[in-house]
């Protein structure tokens, strides 16, 4: 079995914690990075087999070193194949959101309800099973 893979970047040790074990409890391998600049899909000259994308990366929008939005334009710029990506936030504005359109990723509110995550996630495990 394909052992799914989630990514998941906050600078708030608590949302991390609670995003982390809810990922875990679905099934999820999950890696977390309080500081976004310091995960390797980010640091890396490119995307490559030693540092693989995972199946969905959740972020936050609003965070002290990389927003959520610098980090998804730089991994994808380097060829991360993620076309699964969750922005978190309390502090969406006409432009961020209407980025986050364009770019087709989920938008969900601070706080986080965990039953927008989960439908979320049934929907991307569902894309996922597909042949």
């Amino acid at each position: 079995m394909n052992v799914k893979k989630a990514l998941i970047l906050d600078d708030d040790p608590i949302m991390l914690e609670i995003l982390k074990k809810h990922l875990q409890v679905r099934g999820y391998d999950v890696t977390c990075y309080s500081n976004p600049a310091l995960c390797p899909l980010f640091t890396a000259r490119s995307c490559s087999p030693d540092i693989p994308c995972p199946d969905v990366i959740v972020t936050d929008l609003v965070m002290s070193t990389v927003n959520g939005i610098q980090f998804i334009d730089e991994v994808k710029r380097k060829g991360c194949t993620t076309s699964h990506v969750a922005l978190i936030s309390g502090l969406w504005t006409d432009v961020t959101l209407k980025w986050a359109m364009e770019f087709g990723v989920k938008v969900l509110h601070k706080p986080v309800n965990l039953q927008d995550l989960n439908d979320w996630l049934t929907a991307v495990e569902a894309t996922r099973a597909t042949p």
